[in-house]
């Protein structure tokens, strides 16, 4: 029975171990919490004020509705907090159109990944390097679409898409 007494206390005291307090804050990790706006249409929704702040974005997103007839699906689009930055953010949301219509089957540049997504740069035929655009696709008719510039240096269009693409992945379904 003495034996059966110390091994209980000793699992109380392992377990008590267990419950100490450590200093120090959270840190957030993109998981999925809902994919309401995935499921939606809703491109806004593809990033929270949290992360639209520490991308140096300012203020709710601006929605501008899709036009199927033109190729072109729902977008979001932030400011830059700093007015002196050329760089704006634009989130596409498309959920009935292909990546490879809506790129007019051109083949993309790069490949990364980022938050667990592979995003493909495609080249815009008017901007070339200038604008950056990454793109996930979701399903066969339905992808994202994450994009920056920089007219001043071509080499640096890429950064701001590339720190939200890890963001925008957090908030869509598992693939």
């Amino acid at each position: 029975m003495r034996a059966r007494t110390w091994g209980l206390l000793a699992v109380g005291v392992l377990l008590t171990g267990c419950a100490t307090t450590v200093d120090g804050a959270a840190q957030p990790v993109a998981v999925p919490t809902s994919t309401g706006g995935v499921a939606a249409g809703e491109p806004c929704a593809l990033l929270t004020a949290e992360e639209v702040a520490d991308l140096g974005l300012v203020g709710e997103g601006e929605f501008t509705p899709g036009e199927p007839g033109r190729l072109l699906p729902p977008v979001c689009t932030w400011s830059p907090e700093d007015t002196a930055e050329q760089s704006s953010l634009t989130v596409s949301l498309a959920t009935d159109l292909s990546v490879s219509e809506y790129v007019g089957g051109v083949e993309p540049a790069e490949t990364a990944e980022l938050g667990g997504r592979s995003w493909r740069r495609y080249l815009d035929p008017v901007g070339g390097e200038s604008v950056c655009q990454l793109v996930t696709e979701l399903s066969a008719t339905s992808f994202v679409a994450v994009t920056s510039l920089d007219v001043t240096e071509e080499k640096k269009s890429c950064e701001l898409a590339k720190r939200a693409a890890p963001y925008v992945a957090g908030h869509l379904p598992r693939s």
